[in-house]
């Protein structure tokens, strides 16, 4: 048989390797009070940021921590203790995500707000503190309309106008130290019941907290007195003048 001519053969195209199919983007969360900007640095202190806090999300997945025991646990939160990647010991609060469809009290809205809103006021005390710079408020207020004013004095866009203001009184801060939180995060699965709550025991029938959302917050060591935690933060609340009506 003779063979055929070079120039008829075709020469077979090389096998391509199968292209990798693109990793799926998990869903995120729409949700008013969530930023999905990671927690990392101080926020903006513009007057926005106070008109709508949201709390920014933890900048490391969950899997960097390490769960390490309980701490507590509730109807619709539960308190684990952790250590992060860096060795920075951490409270994760857990909240169940289902609670939001049947009340109109969220607790992990509640803290989200709050927590934001704590933020931006101790960034700015911050600033205040290193600056030698006082911080102006409106004192005694009596009701909210009153109180909300504060927010203000402490934003970038009325820090100034409040320090020109005869009727306003300031005070230089002392230093106060806050336990950080470092963000929300959502867990990537569903977790037993049991998992959260291991106090109340095994229940074949309890229901699995579906993909919950948790607060990532600095653990404050047990050998530290309450007191020196607590009083601080309380005198600068009422410095500020600001209880958690105006905070949520």
């Amino acid at each position: 048989m003779e063979s055929a001519p070079s120039d008829l053969l075709t020469a077979l195209p090389a096998e391509e390797a199968p292209t990798p199919s693109p990793v799926p983007t998990p869903p995120q969360p729409d949700l008013p009070f969530l930023s999905h900007e990671p927690k990392l640095g101080d926020p903006s202190q513009a007057r926005e940021s106070f008109d709508h806090a949201k709390l920014r999300k933890f900048p490391k997945p969950y899997s960097s921590i390490r769960i390490i025991g309980d701490l507590s646990d509730g109807a619709d939160v539960c308190i684990k203790y952790g250590q992060m990647d860096d060795g920075k010991e951490v409270a994760i609060k857990i909240f169940d995500h289902n609670k939001h469809n049947s009340t109109n009290y969220w607790t992990f809205e509640r803290e989200c707000r709050i927590s934001a809103k704590l933020e931006l006021i101790y960034a700015m005390y911050r600033r205040a503190t290193a600056g030698g710079c006082p911080l102006f408020i409106r004192p005694s207020p009596e009701y909210r309309r009153v109180a909300m004013p504060n927010l203000k004095a402490i934003s970038d866009e009325f820090a100034d106008k409040y320090c020109r203001r005869a009727s306003s009184e300031s005070f230089t801060p002392a230093v106060v130290n806050i336990p950080e939180c470092y963000g929300w995060v959502q867990l990537d699965e569903a977790i037993p019941s049991m998992y959260l709550h291991p106090s109340a025991g095994y229940e074949s029938t309890a229901p699995r907290w579906e993909k919950p959302f948790a607060i990532i917050y600095e653990l404050v060591p047990g050998s530290t007195r309450p007191n020196d935690v607590v009083l601080p933060v309380e005198e600068l609340f009422y410095l500020l003048d600001l209880g958690p009506e105006v905070l949520v």
